[in-house]
């Protein structure tokens, strides 16, 4: 056996003796035992894991992160402390605790830039930009994109610069601006395929096809959501998978084909339960209310509206929590009328964390 693989063999299994502590003492005595490892190494092992994991198990990939901040934290390495800081606040993002992932991210941020580390530093920025489009906060988002963007552009990164157009493609979504969104995607997409990157294909298969059900082009954006949808399947990532099929769930509900978006919005919320997704449930639910008001199923919908009026209001999404409480109200008055086909406010699409 290589050296190489001898040292990922005992990485492995110093990352689960980690793992299997029920507190961070315990893993501190373990570190102070081993001091002669490559605790470096062990960090980048844990924080890699975090990225995959964050799409089948937000709160697996939480622990994982706290616990390389742990090591990190304990052997004093503080491009470790940056990257396991980074590796959580994507975990964060994942879980909608987006103003506690920008702080994160941040001081990533700052550590990298101290420690000379550009490259490190672009990556952070770049996974900087979702949590601060959805608080609001689109300045800030485009400044991340723009310096992130110098600094993958002086290193000839052409990869990076089109996971990038992704994020940066998301910005001009949330505000409306389909036309530029689109172009970002677009160039996202034509360099992506090159490098057969399949989660950023996935990803901007996605973004494209909500660009173009905000145009009101259903059936492109369904064969685009339709081939996101197998390239998360088939690169295990359950997250997304259900992320792609609420979305097509919901073109069908703008279709008319009621009963097949019912039936989707059910499986999808199924499938981000098992992933610990709550706002993808509180999503999946706030439609599925707004099918039943359509179909006057008052009672279905009475019960549905309130659970995610209560997720979203513990989420802090006020405008999803105002929907959700006024489908409610529809669904409790005795004198309720279709209210017609309300389309949902669209959100931003896929982001890649760094």
């Amino acid at each position: 056996m290589s050296t190489k693989a001898v040292q990922q063999t005992e990485s492995d299994a110093m990352i689960a003796r980690l793992l299997a502590f029920e507190d961070d003492s315990g893993r501190r005595d373990l570190i102070a035992k081993n001091q002669s490892l490559d605790w470096g190494q062990i960090v980048s092992t844990l924080t890699d894991r975090v990225r995959q994991e964050v799409h089948v198990s937000a709160a697996n990939a939480q622990r994982m992160a706290d616990i390389a901040i742990t090591v990190a934290e304990t052997t004093g390495s503080q491009l470790a402390l940056a990257k396991s800081l980074r590796a959580k606040a994507n975990a964060l993002y994942t879980l909608d605790q987006h103003s506690n992932a920008i702080e994160m991210h941040e001081r990533a941020a700052a550590l990298f830039d101290a420690a000379g580390e550009q490259l490190e530093l672009a990556r952070t920025l770049s996974g900087s930009i979702q949590p601060l489009l959805l608080l609001g906060r689109y300045d800030q988002a485009l400044a991340a994109g723009e310096r992130a963007r110098t600094i993958f552009a002086g290193q000839g990164n052409t990869w990076r610069l089109a996971r990038l157009e992704i994020n940066i493609g998301n910005i001009y979504h949330r505000q409306d601006r389909f036309a530029e969104a689109l172009s970002c995607y677009e160039r996202a997409y034509e360099e992506l395929l090159s490098h057969d990157d399949a989660e950023g294909l996935a990803a901007v298969l996605s973004n494209l096809s909500l660009c173009h059900i905000s145009l009101n082009e259903f059936t492109k954006s369904l064969e685009l959501h339709q081939r996101a949808r197998q390239q998360c399947e088939q690169r295990g990532m359950p997250v997304l998978v259900a992320y792609a099929d609420y979305n097509i769930a919901y073109l069908y509900f703008l279709r008319g084909e009621y009963g097949r978006a019912i039936q989707m919005l059910r499986d999808a919320g199924a499938s981000a339960k098992k992933a610990g997704d709550a706002y993808q449930i509180a999503l999946c639910n706030l439609d599925l209310a707004e099918i039943y008001l359509e179909l006057n199923l008052s009672a279905e919908a009475a019960e549905l509206a309130p659970a995610a009026h209560e997720a979203f209001l513990q989420l802090g999404f006020g405008y999803e929590a105002a929907k959700a409480l006024a489908f409610a109200a529809i669904a409790a008055s005795p004198f309720r009328q279709s209210q017609g086909n309300v389309r949902r406010r669209e959100e931003p699409g896929l982001a890649l964390a760094y």
